[in-house]
């Protein structure tokens, strides 16, 4: 399971962890339970022996016909750029509120590099317009730049989406990861955690209480 996907229902359904008094995280809560409860439901229902921890995996099976609807991020739209098929894309379904994650790519100059003007220019080449509009013409991905990416060609282009823009309508739903209060190694953890419960070796509650020692 991608830390692109489950963290969804987490958002969706308002919950953010707090620790209590004796600084542990509270996890036992109908919220968190119903959100990785909704997900399991999924993953058992729809995927009972494909259990994939990338996005790539799960773009092939949307390529070779296996499923007939994949959560994806504009990163990995371009691996559908070839599909032998038309598809178009759609903001995702919800539970309690409208919430889509935010996948953000950074460039940084390393501190202690000897060449930081040479970096710093290569930084601002690949930030040019020129740059983030060639990522718009020839990719399905979604350049950092506002005005590369709402770039439309005259000319059509059968290979990008037809709701590719969809994008500004969701503007006001973007969430990051930080919005569940949760450091990235503390995300990793619960997600090393859940897999027992997703693999159905352990139930729901025995999972959330190690976590809970764990954390």
């Amino acid at each position: 399971m991608s830390e692109n996907r489950w963290p969804i229902f987490l958002l969706q359904n308002r919950v953010r962890f707090e620790r209590k008094a004796d600084g542990r995280y509270d996890l036992c809560t109908p919220l968190v339970k119903e959100s990785l409860e909704t997900c399991m439901g999924i993953v058992d229902k729809h995927f009972p022996s494909h259990l994939s921890e990338n996005d790539g995996d799960v773009v092939s099976l949307f390529l070779r016909g296996k499923v007939s609807m994949v959560m994806a991020s504009y990163s990995h739209l371009h691996a559908m750029k070839e599909a032998p098929f038309e598809y178009d894309i759609a903001p995702l379904p919800h539970l309690r509120e409208v919430k889509t994650i935010l996948v953000s790519i950074g460039l940084a100059v390393n501190k202690s590099s000897t060449r930081k003007a040479a970096a710093k220019r290569f930084v601002d080449y690949l930030l040019s317009y020129e740059t983030q509009l060639h990522i718009r013409r020839h990719t399905l991905n979604l350049p950092s730049l506002r005005k590369a990416a709402e770039w439309v060609d005259a000319e059509g282009d059968n290979h990008t989406p037809y709701r590719f823009h969809m994008y500004r309508e969701l503007i006001h739903t973007f969430r990051t990861y930080t919005d569940l209060n949760l450091t990235a190694l503390e995300l990793t953890a619960i997600r090393d955690e859940m897999r027992f419960y997703w693999s159905k070796l352990d139930d729901l509650d025995t999972v959330l209480e190690r976590l809970e020692e764990k954390l």
